[in-house]
């Protein structure tokens, strides 16, 4: 007896070509399946460079940045200089304002009083931005301040810390990375958790995370957070940033 082996063929040749299909597709799948994955991968590690604890106006962001380093005329003090270089080793708040600034008519007197309880106790330094040098004098002595003032009509200084609006403050630790700062006008409760952030030391928040609380918006767009080290910008603001100094030509303000 003879077997015909031709159905036997087709079948197997049949079987080849499902296998191969069924091959093909679960390869196919295991790709998309794998770009999802990464895709998924890279977005948590995103997420997880820039996720941040927030609510009522605070977040935190990290590694604790360096402050960048300035020196400017002192205000009111001919041929003398304030600069970060003469607060080294030592925890340090530096607070951006102007006399045109309407959220510092409230800030700089409560920094004043704050800077005279504390007795030397705490260091704190002001930079004058964007202002005229008559406007800034006669504000400084209303608002009684007595602390280190550098005058910087240029924003030299406001442009090297990120600050496009007004007020802003930053506390500096002893080795002068930025573990809090504040956007809008500083409040009693931010100058005592700054300082104790400040002089907690490196590394004071877990992860080494820069405290960030901001007081109402700028141009009406709340701030955006980068990854640089946690110095924040408002994301696509309406309206430009610094300009340079001259009539008609100041930047916005925090409120």
């Amino acid at each position: 007896m003879s077997w015909d082996k031709t159905p036997q063929i087709e079948g197997r040749k049949m079987s080849l070509r499902a296998w191969a299909g069924a091959a093909r597709r679960l390869a196919w799948r295991h790709k998309v399946t794998s770009a999802v994955l990464a895709a998924c991968a890279a977005v948590a590690v995103a997420g997880g460079t820039v996720a941040a604890t927030s609510g009522q106006g605070n977040q935190a962001r990290g590694p604790e940045p360096a402050a960048a380093p300035f020196t400017l005329p002192a205000l009111g003090r001919p041929s003398q200089d304030v600069s970060l270089s003469q607060y080294a080793g030592r925890p340090v708040v530096v607070n951006f304002f102007a006399s045109w600034c309407a959220p510092c008519q409230k800030e700089t007197p409560l920094l004043a009083r704050f800077y005279r309880s504390e007795h030397g106790r705490v260091a704190v330094v002001g930079l004058d931005e964007n202002d005229s040098l008559q406007a800034a004098r006669k504000f400084l002595g209303t608002a009684g301040v007595s602390y280190p003032v550098g005058f910087d009509p240029s924003v030299q200084a406001a442009s090297a810390y990120g600050v496009t609006g007004l007020p802003q403050t930053f506390f500096l630790n002893a080795s002068h990375h930025i573990v809090k700062r504040v956007y809008g006008a500083l409040t009693r409760a931010d100058l005592t958790s700054g300082v104790a952030l400040m002089d907690a030391g490196p590394h004071s928040r877990p992860g080494g995370a820069t405290a960030v609380t901001y007081h109402g918006t700028l141009s009406g767009r709340p701030p955006h957070v980068g990854r640089g080290g946690g110095l924040i910008q408002p994301k696509r603001p309406a309206a430009p940033g610094w300009r340079p100094a001259g009539p008609g030509r100041r930047p916005r303000t925090w409120g």
